[in-house]
């Protein structure tokens, strides 16, 4: 899980300049906005760093993996060398009650969904000559805004378009300078770095090519609760054939199994597991996973193929948004991926 990125970031420097916040009237409202908040997030090609942890404004991307969170553990701190004495028992009140004045305790979290292992290959995949899906894929993947709402999304930082495309290996290259610079640990769990559809082992970078439409990671939508305590990102990568596309879903199924914990530095501390399957059209498949960290907090991150398009939704909360709301997101963008039109050439 990679945090969004801030304007100070180091990987930053080639991002978007934004417009001005809020938008004209109506554009958080049922269209997709030609403009976004205020909030510099090229965490969909990158996987950026997590040193600032400012408190976010209205309407901007909280930085970091839980903003407060960084502000609770140094607040809390503070409290420690007086709690020192009082041994364990102490330094546990101390945190907990801090973390609480803060508002920085997540919701109480459910157990984890169980269930059968998914398949990276769909039931019954599109029967193509070639790639079956043109860039007009890219719009044909915005969601009614309603869906996101309903998952508790309600508020809009940037829609489709408002971020340039990116080749993968340029989206590789930044993420893998996001994890050494985040101090990520063991490299194994690097796929669950970025937040754009990339897998593949530190190690073994994609091949370097340009952006071109059909070999290029988009953003679709970036959005976040009413509190600012979950967010979440939906991207889209369009693969020059169905086999690389399948390739990808495999090699995530693969690299996801092999990482079961990793740590940021110490802004974060996770169990990984592999998300279970989900009820899916017979066109499209899913792999994902779930971390679950020291304190509770998850972040879900599952991709879905059809044909030579993978699509990316993850999302960080601190429950207030649950792992079943989230797979019922998913599970619907799934169903709107399956009426996609085939490209006809």
């Amino acid at each position: 899980m990679s945090t969004p990125q801030t304007p100070d970031s180091e990987s930053s420097r080639d991002s978007w300049t934004p417009p001005s916040w809020p938008p004209p009237s109506g554009e958080l409202g049922g269209e997709y906005p030609s403009t976004a908040a205020p909030v510099v997030t090229t965490a969909f090609v990158t996987g950026s760093t997590a040193a600032s942890h400012a408190e976010p404004q209205s309407g901007q991307w909280p930085a970091g993996r839980r903003w407060a969170l960084g502000v609770g553990i140094g607040a809390a701190s503070l409290g420690l060398i007086a709690a020192v004495v009082g041994g364990v028992m102490a330094i546990t009140t101390v945190l907990v009650s801090t973390f609480d004045d803060l508002d920085v305790l997540p919701n109480e979290a459910l157990p984890l969904i169980e269930g059968s292992r998914a398949e990276p290959e769909p039931v019954a995949p599109d029967q193509c000559e070639g790639p079956c899906f043109d860039p007009s894929a890219i719009s044909e993947a915005r969601l009614d805004p309603q869906v996101y709402d309903d998952a508790g999304l309600s508020v809009l930082y940037a829609g489709a378009g408002s971020e340039p495309q990116a080749a993968p290996s340029y989206s590789f290259e930044i993420a893998a300078n996001g994890w050494s610079i985040d101090a990520g640990s063991p490299d194994e769990c690097f796929v669950t770095y970025p937040d754009a559809p990339l897998a593949y082992a530190l190690d073994a970078p994609p091949a370097v090519t340009t952006s071109d439409a059909m070999n290029a990671i988009h953003i679709i939508a970036s959005r976040g609760s009413a509190d600012e305590l979950s967010t979440s990102m939906h991207t889209l990568r369009l693969f020059p054939s169905n086999d690389e596309a399948l390739e990808h879903m495999r090699s995530l199924q693969n690299l996801v199994d092999g990482c079961r914990r990793y740590e940021l530095g110490e802004s974060w501390n996770a169990l990984v597991t592999p998300a279970p399957a989900l009820d899916l059209p017979d066109s499209v498949s899913a792999i994902g996973w779930v971390e679950v960290d020291a304190f509770e907090w998850r972040y879900y991150s599952i991709d879905l193929l059809r044909g030579n398009v993978v699509a990316r939704i993850r999302l960080s909360t601190d429950n207030g948004i649950t792992e079943q709301q989230f797979r019922t997101l998913v599970e619907q963008a799934a169903a709107d991926m399956a009426t996609w039109p085939l490209d006809e050439n």
